[in-house]
């Protein structure tokens, strides 16, 4: 938790897929500051650029503790170049997977106020971590996503919680509720 794993500009050896855990996604925007953009979970490829021979264009921190699995892109580069299509196939699947995600998320930001976009943020999440019981990241983390407080991620989840969106099971798990699409 907390590791950077991937730094955006940097040239990296291998493609590394999450096997287990919760990443952010950071971009640099034109004023040079990395921000969060995204955060994605288990079967996420972290970078097919090394296979292009081309540097990182995403930063990538743990948000919880977890796995990757990393091959080399060299290895990969030859089997490519093989045209073997189960991997080609495999690859372009997680290429629409990551583009798929990262409309999504952009969807979120999209949205007006902070309820719903907690409420979108945790359905991405469950989906990410396979499951409707979400662990939830820090509020932190949460707030740097949504550009808001920390302080207003924990009072709109207190609230949510309040209206029956969402039950704690303890103090880093949640589970949506059946009322959760009344907040959109």
């Amino acid at each position: 938790k907390g590791d950077v794993l991937q730094t955006e500009g940097k040239a990296v050896t291998g493609v590394r897929t999450i096997k287990l855990g919760t990443v952010m996604l950071t971009r640099s925007g034109p004023d040079g500051t990395s921000r969060p953009v995204a955060m994605v979970g288990r079967g996420h490829l972290l970078d097919m650029l090394p296979l292009l021979g081309q540097k990182t264009r995403l930063g990538v921190r743990a948000l919880s503790a977890g796995r990757t699995c990393e091959l080399p892109a060299r290895a990969l580069t030859d089997i490519l170049l093989s045209h073997d299509p189960a991997l080609l196939g495999s690859l372009y699947g997680h290429l629409s997977l990551t583009l798929e995600r990262l409309a999504d998320w952009g969807h979120v930001m999209r949205l007006r106020g902070l309820p719903r976009q907690l409420v979108a943020t945790l359905l991405l999440l469950a989906q990410e971590q396979g499951t409707r019981t979400v662990r939830l990241p820090s509020h932190i983390a949460l707030s740097e996503l949504l550009r808001t407080s920390r302080e207003s991620v924990a009072r709109t989840l207190g609230l949510l919680e309040e209206g029956g969106v969402l039950q704690r099971v303890d103090r880093w798990h949640v589970t949506l509720g059946p009322n959760h699409l009344v907040v959109f």
